[in-house]
């Protein structure tokens, strides 16, 4: 699998940020974990963006992912699965009933993708 670093970095920003700032209240949480069942437990961690600069960058990609989300939801549901829920790649594989390869290369088409997006706004900014 051929994940792009820096991506990879600014996801897992992003994934920090959007467990604290879309942290459920219990009882939704409670809730949520029985509709998932043993197979879907989130990984809920309590850390928290470490400032300004990563809260920047986390709200960057979050508005490359509402575009994702809408143009490529199976992309997108992969970023979700790994970053925000913190699964590994083998449970938001069968999450999604696909096969590792598959769900591989759709971490990597939404890897390429943002850095893409990301290097365009760059150099036109």
């Amino acid at each position: 699998m051929h994940m792009i670093p820096e991506i990879d970095n600014k996801l897992t920003v992003w994934g920090d940020w959007v467990r604290v700032e879309r942290q459920p209240s219990l009882t939704s949480l409670l809730g949520k974990l029985m509709d998932l069942g043993p197979s879907g437990m989130l990984s809920i961690q309590s850390s928290k963006a470490s400032g300004t600069a990563d809260n920047a960058v986390a709200e960057s990609v979050d508005r490359y992912l509402a575009i994702m989300k809408s143009k490529w939801p199976l992309c997108y549901k992969v970023i979700k699965y790994k970053y925000w829920f913190g699964w590994p790649n083998e449970q938001g594989a069968k999450e999604m009933h696909k096969s590792l390869t598959v769900y591989k290369e759709l971490l990597n088409k939404a890897h390429s993708w943002l850095d893409g997006a990301m290097t365009d706004l760059a150099i036109r900014n």
